[in-house]
């Protein structure tokens, strides 16, 4: 995976939000043509929500799964359609740097937690953007379940 690609969610995470309802403009979507699921830039420039078939300049036909939005893509997303703010916030311990995710509602503000308590540290921030977004969509599918 290179640096660009990894500014882009998961297909596992992109699909759990297609399914919560996302539908912003993308510049890539995941395809599929077998069963490996890839990353593709969409040659047009973007792609809004996802066309069931994309083909290929030598007629292949590509089923695309879902789109695939930045990390910020989908954290301007959570604050404009839920009201929570995320961010990945530095930490510093004696000995290493690393990366918090950090929530904001409706006047609290949290950070991921362990099983065991306390706060949860990534040494990567590609890490924690991961935990976050899995802890977003996971807010939102309890909010759904709730009612």
């Amino acid at each position: 995976m290179n640096d660009l690609e990894e500014q882009f969610l998961a297909y596992e995470e992109s699909l759990a939000l297609k399914e919560l309802g996302f539908n912003e403009v993308c510049m890539a979507a995941y395809f599929t043509q077998t069963k490996k699921v890839e990353l593709l830039w969409y040659p047009e420039g973007i792609v809004e929500g996802c066309e069931e078939y994309y083909y290929c300049t030598n007629n292949s036909k590509l089923l695309c799964k879902c789109t695939a939005p930045t990390y910020q893509q989908v954290f301007d997303c959570f604050e404009k359609e839920h009201n929570i703010i995320a961010d990945i916030r530095p930490t510093y311990s004696c000995k290493e740097r690393g990366f918090q995710p950090y929530f904001h509602e409706d006047g609290v503000e949290t950070y991921l937690s362990g099983s065991m308590g306390g706060y949860v540290s990534f040494n990567t921030k590609q890490k924690a953007r991961i935990a976050s977004v899995r802890k977003l969509i996971s807010m939102i599918k309890d909010r759904k379940n709730d009612k």
